[in-house]
């Protein structure tokens, strides 16, 4: 317990290679210590015929507690407790290269290649009661690469023209944002309490091997069905022979079945789909009178309709189990008209 710190540390170097162009490389970092997190302190404890229906009465506070009786056979349920117990840690190279806005043009592009682990990526994150330290993986938020493009460039046609010519040629300016990243981390989970302990954080075991990624796209039934974003089945309970990568534990929720114990499996292991996105603007300005002004915007996002794939679906226990089943928005057009006076 404690209060949350952090430590923020980077070292920059800035060059102008050309006149009105900068290169710009840096190490940036950050260190975060007892960060916010959640954590079961009333687990159920594990007996040779343990089941989920059992649960509460094998929690640890309930053990020859002489008030179970008084209520129903357990004092407690499950208590979740708010600490400061996380950490977390951020390290990445960024590479921006601009040009200052001369000659009615100017753009900035930034790549950054990082890495981000934590042990709980949010409040509401629930790690393993009986070691977070299994928890401690990419983050949420981790994103290993990302290029972004923006520009803005006002288009030198019309200028000097007067009357209907100069005012429709004149006073235009495109500018855009396109946007590269690699996808964000997933969890594949466990839909049921195989741990037995009504804790959470239940993640099936791991088989070892390379798996398998496709495109989201395919319709090729003997991966387990259709838009699957990696090899799984789902359902059930998958076997080495029906799925080499990920095997549930136990065969149900009952100790006598194999069930009471968490999978091998790490959190986070596995990253989604990445973006490429293309927003683009035009805007046009017109003089009306000498203090008045008309202004026309129009704004594309995801101006190509790419489509922008969700994480896939990583409970075990659901019949799209690997599979994506939605996307980010598609091609949304946006326009506005202003009048300036």
């Amino acid at each position: 317990m404690g209060r949350p710190a952090s430590q923020q540390y980077n070292m920059q170097v800035q060059y102008e290679f050309l006149r009105g162009y900068t290169l710009e490389v840096g190490y940036v970092g950050t260190t975060g210590v007892k960060l916010l997190t959640r954590r079961e302190l009333n687990p159920g404890l594990l007996t040779p015929t343990a089941t989920t229906q059992d649960t509460d009465a094998r929690r640890l506070f309930n053990q020859s507690n002489p008030q179970n009786p008084t209520f129903g056979g357990a004092v407690f349920g499950g208590i979740t407790n708010q600490e400061t117990t996380a950490n977390s840690n951020f390290s990445s190279l960024q590479v921006t290269v601009s040009k200052r806005f001369t000659q009615g043009f100017q753009f900035q592009g930034a790549y950054t290649y990082g890495h981000s682990l934590d042990n709980a990526s949010g409040l509401r994150s629930n790690t393993r009661f009986n070691d977070s330290g299994a928890d401690y993986s990419n983050s949420e938020f981790d994103i290993r690469q990302r290029f972004a493009l923006s520009y803005i460039w006002e288009l030198p046609f019309g200028k000097g023209l007067k009357g209907v010519a100069g005012k429709f040629l004149s006073g235009w300016q495109v500018s855009g944002v396109t946007q590269f990243q690699t996808g964000v981390p997933f969890n594949i989970t466990e839909g049921e309490d195989r741990s037995l302990t009504g804790a959470g954080s239940d993640r099936p075991d791991f088989l070892g091997g390379d798996v398998q990624f496709f495109d989201p796209r395919n319709v090729d039934t003997t991966l387990g069905g259709l838009n699957r974003y990696f090899n799984g089945t789902g359902g059930g309970t998958p076997t080495a022979a029906t799925n080499p990568f990920f095997r549930r534990v136990g065969s149900a929720q009952d100790a006598t079945l194999g069930a009471g114990r968490f999978g091998t499996l790490g959190r986070n292991v596995f990253h989604g789909p990445g973006i490429n996105s293309w927003d683009f603007g035009v805007l046009k300005r017109t003089r009306v009178l000498e203090a008045q002004e008309l202004e026309f915007r129009a704004e594309f996002y995801n101006a190509f309709n790419h489509t922008q794939f969700n994480n896939p679906n990583g409970n075990i226990a659901s019949p799209n189990f690997g599979a994506i089943t939605t996307t980010r928005d598609p091609r949304i057009l946006q326009f506005a008209l202003k009048y300036k006076f």
